[in-house]
């Protein structure tokens, strides 16, 4: 069974220099390919060092896993980590070792990384202001940065609309010609 997704992208270029995009997907049937969804971002911004966020750790322990199983070189960090790893892998992600990580909400505050220029987020946050943060990774210290979030529609347009209110920033929607 094939899953068929109509693929929409949303971009604004914000006061902060982050590019916010948003990929809205219209699920036709039940199952989304996840493989599909994370070559999709992967593979197109592979030339950037990006931080890929996902709401549970299971999902962010798997996707690490996943990852280095296709030779994707990547870092995890969670709350479910030991101290101990939690700072080898952002010492790794830090000096560019690794141009990946793949984290919880747990990364989404406090890490000061300027070489950071792509954040993903797999779902939107729960709230406006895990967004800001999330995204407040990239376009550090005057640089420039994209942000990409993954909305799932229509469930997520209410809380897109409670995003755009906070940051004052309107999306407008831009087709994108693929399907998966």
């Amino acid at each position: 069974m094939k899953t068929e997704m109509q693929l929409f992208s949303l971009t604004q270029k914000s006061k902060t220099n982050i590019f916010f995009s948003i990929y809205t997907f219209k699920i036709v049937k039940k199952f989304i390919n996840l493989k599909n969804l994370i070559f999709f971002n992967l593979i197109i911004y592979t030339t950037y060092t990006l931080i890929y966020y996902l709401i549970l750790y299971r999902y962010c322990q798997l996707l690490c896993m996943t990852l280095n199983n296709m030779s994707i070189d990547n870092v995890c960090l969670h709350g479910f980590m030991r101290q101990k790893e939690r700072v080898s892998a952002l010492n790794r992600f830090k000096s560019n070792h690794v141009r990946t990580l793949i984290a919880t909400d747990v990364a989404a505050r406090g890490l000061d990384i300027p070489s950071v220029q792509l954040v993903i987020n797999h779902r939107l946050p729960r709230t406006p202001t895990e967004y800001i943060h999330r995204v407040g990774r990239t376009a550090r210290a005057g640089r420039k940065g994209v942000a990409i979030s993954i909305l799932r529609f229509p469930r997520d347009l209410e809380l897109l609309g409670e995003i755009e209110a906070t940051i004052n920033t309107k999306l407008t929607e831009h087709p994108i010609d693929r399907k998966c």
